[in-house]
């Protein structure tokens, strides 16, 4: 896999993570709340393996790519923000370039 150079890292992300409050009746309040904010690479899925899995899927796909960060958490259950459309995991890969770390990811668009 091969990281974009640096520069192409200019697309704002927010990630944001589903938390759920007890509420005054005692049920349970969801909400997304913004967890961090960083710069990506967004662009289409150009890999063939990525494409053969995505193949029945019916939505926007995209490649992300961010830096490494620990206190930037990459799972299931955060979802990013990116020009006004929700981006959901598929996949995730980790990738060290030299002293550099990436994730790497195919995300989908929520509909």
């Amino acid at each position: 896999m091969r990281i974009r150079p640096i520069g192409l890292f200019n697309r704002r992300l927010e990630a944001q993570k589903l938390t759920r409050t007890r509420n005054d009746s005692g049920g349970f309040e969801e909400s997304w709340n913004t967890v961090y904010v960083t710069w990506a690479y967004v662009g289409p899925v150009n890999s063939w393996r990525q494409l053969q899995q995505l193949q029945n899927v019916q939505t926007n796909s995209y490649e992300v790519q961010i830096r490494y960060t620990p206190s930037h958490e990459v799972s299931k259950d955060i979802r990013f923000l990116y020009e006004g459309k929700i981006l959901i995991l598929n996949s995730r890969e980790e990738v060290t370039e030299g002293r550099k770390r990436f994730n790497v990811m195919t995300r989908m668009e929520q509909t």
